[in-house]
């Protein structure tokens, strides 16, 4: 009977220690496209696959017209901290990424002017894949 009791007190601990912590939830992950390669870090992504429910509201232009050239992307934001990316981006290029818990908004880029959507959005790239 003592051995029953033990099992029934200890089957709450197994339980509580039985679940594993994920680092990243995957309904967090997103596919980017650089559609943009703009001057002074302005590096323009259209998301590709991601839910979007998950994205804070004015962090991305539903649907953004280049002025320059006339075309339009869906789901358009500019990487609104490109200090932080260490990868160089092209145009083309397909990356993987999640929102930036912490991003440092101090980076210093130059003041020259080129063609993005006012939203902005900060980043951690997960895994970039050159076209």
């Amino acid at each position: 009977m003592k051995t029953g009791g033990y099992l029934f007190l200890l089957f709450p601990l197994f339980t509580l220690f039985g679940f594993q912590c994920s680092k990243e939830d995957q309904a967090d992950i997103f596919t980017g496209k650089v559609v943009l390669e703009g001057i002074c870090g302005r590096t323009v992504v259209e998301i590709v696959d991601g839910d979007m429910s998950l994205l804070s509201s004015g962090s991305y232009a539903s649907r953004w017209i280049d002025p320059t050239t006339g075309s339009s992307y869906e789901n358009a934001f500019m990487i609104g901290n490109i200090c932080q990316i260490e990868t160089t981006l092209r145009s083309g290029d397909q990356f993987t990424f999640t929102v930036h818990d912490q991003p440092n908004n101090s980076c210093i880029t130059c003041l020259a002017w080129s063609a993005a959507p006012q939203e902005q959005l900060a980043i951690k790239l997960l895994s970039p894949r050159p076209r």
